[in-house]
């Protein structure tokens, strides 16, 4: 009994750690993704459940979730990034209990401890995105699957948990229908005795290969069942809905493994000169996965992370779907099997520095790279514009209006306090804004008369939405990175004359 309250106060208190880790960190600017969020949980809960949402490539269920959080008062960016954190938070305990009903305490202490300091995880878990919620559903389907397996009274309610936890994975994210495809093919492949031959010998009994089969096959189907309303709106989904995900690439199979290595796990790497940093990760996960080789928890999960990058490769045959944030869900198994791993090592002492140097380097990641969580610093943007008077903010596109809109009722609590001049684009991205904004978007000269009246012209640049290059613009830095420099400017209306040459774009 004692050694139950000091584990169970060990893991509050790392819950505590991840939560307050994750919170003190939050205060930066959100981004484009992250305000095109907030303009769907704008939208009435009967537009986000019906044909409407066919113009968007994920499900609704988090942008209802975000609808009913703003509702109880959710106004700033912390208290935004509150529900992905809480998601994070009650991910690692997810994690840290499957590790402790599968394995060890021990290993549930490292599991909690390793999320609590990963810097992947909280870039995950501060994105108002529904990635957090889509990395807890596989983990409690996962948690299902084991416990479904296990057998006895906890059979049907493992089946259940299955089905919960896939449909939280699929509704908060596209991508997570491949989940419903690798957890059971990992089961089978780990247990393939007792599916192709044996069935498995219980205490009262037996269950058959049959019996396993039937279950399983209940459970994919009644999972499939309830995703069906989302395949069937993606069905419906115009053919220029389409370029909403056009800038994915297509990676072949080796290029999907790096992309995994580089971004699935815990770890974060940003820069060419951190490949060493990348290479001794996945030797350390390989040396712990190692270690727990003769645990079942940590074999299912080394057949889960195999499967995965396969999985995402022959999808994107189809349609490519390999992004930074899309191969970063299996972590949580990254998690459990240096976890299991290091709970395995037998000399207490070693175990111990194991620890000591992994958090030691998760601490040293996190904080090296701080300055590397904005993607775009919008609230500098808005700041920098408004504090001039007779100043306009130049944008691009539709889906640009609609978010510079957005990001201002977040900063000011109003709208925005200076002119946003929208400049229409070529470009036939970002259907999902289509019909938004409620103004119609300016020409080049249109644009140019307009900017020629304010006294200070700021300019804003997002992928391929580069107003000062449709304009042909003297003053515009040239591109350095997919989004750097984001704000550029202030330049004098004047300076938007008579465009220098024919614009081309």
């Amino acid at each position: 009994m004692k050694g139950q309250w000091a584990f169970g106060l060990a893991l509050g208190g790392l819950l505590l750690l991840a939560f307050a880790v994750r919170l003190a960190l939050a205060g930066y600017s959100l981004w484009f993704d992250d305000y095109a969020s907030l303009i769907f949980a704008d939208q009435p809960q009967s537009r986000l459940w019906s044909l409407w949402m066919a113009r968007e490539a994920n499900p609704p269920l988090f942008y209802s979730l975000l609808r009913i959080w703003r509702g109880l008062g959710a106004d700033g960016i912390v208290t935004l990034r509150l529900l992905p954190i809480a998601a994070g938070t009650l991910h690692v305990a997810v994690v840290a209990w499957i590790c402790q009903r599968w394995h060890s305490r021990t290993a549930a202490l490292v599991a909690a401890l390793l999320l609590a300091l990963s810097m992947q995880h909280v870039l995950v878990t501060h994105m108002v995105r529904g990635y957090t919620f889509a990395m807890l559903g596989s983990s409690v389907a996962l948690a299902g699957l084991l416990l479904w397996w296990d057998g006895g009274r906890g059979r049907l309610p493992g089946m259940g948990l299955f089905v919960l936890g896939s449909l939280l994975a699929f509704y908060t994210h596209t991508t997570l229908i491949l989940w419903l495809g690798i957890g059971p093919a990992a089961l089978v492949l780990c247990h393939w005795r007792a599916f192709f031959r044996d069935g498995v010998r219980m205490v009262a009994g037996m269950r058959t290969r049959g019996a396993l089969w039937r279950d399983l096959a209940a459970m994919v189907a009644v999972s499939c069942l309830g995703a069906s309303w989302w395949i069937w709106v993606l069905l419906h989904r115009p053919a220029e809905a389409a370029e909403n995900t056009s800038w994915i690439v297509h990676f072949n199979f080796v290029q999907t493994v790096f992309k995994f290595l580089q971004n699935g796990q815990l770890l974060g790497f940003v820069s060419a000169a951190e490949f060493p940093l990348m290479v001794a990760g996945t030797a350390f996960i390989i040396a712990m996965a190692g270690f727990g080789r003769h645990v079942p928890l940590v074999r299912l999960c080394c057949v889960i992370v195999a499967l995965c990058p396969l999985a995402w490769w022959g999808a994107s045959v189809f349609q490519p779907v390999v992004t930074q944030r899309t191969v970063q869900w299996p972590m949580s198994m990254l998690a459990i099997i240096m976890a299991c791993g290091i709970a395995e090592l037998r000399l207490v002492l070693v175990r111990r520095a194991v620890v000591a140097v992994t958090a030691a380097v998760l601490v040293l990641n996190l904080a090296s790279h701080r300055q590397d969580f904005v993607i775009e610093d919008w609230d500098t943007a808005l700041t920098r514009a408004a504090a001039r008077p007779s100043s306009a903010l130049l944008v691009q596109h539709e889906a640009m209006l609609v978010v510079a809109r957005e990001a201002c009722a977040l900063r000011f609590k109003g709208p925005c306090p200076f002119a946003l001049v929208p400049l229409r684009s070529g470009l036939p991205s970002d259907y999902w804004s289509l019909g938004l904004a409620g103004t119609a978007l300016l020409d080049d000269a249109a644009a140019r008369r307009r900017l020629g009246g304010f006294a200070h012209v700021y300019a804003v640049r997002h992928g391929g939405y580069d107003p000062l290059l449709t304009l042909d613009h003297p003053g515009r830095m040239p591109r350095i990175t997919w989004n750097k420099p984001f704000l550029e400017g202030p330049f004098s209306g004047a300076s938007f004359g008579k465009a220098p040459r024919a614009n081309t774009r």
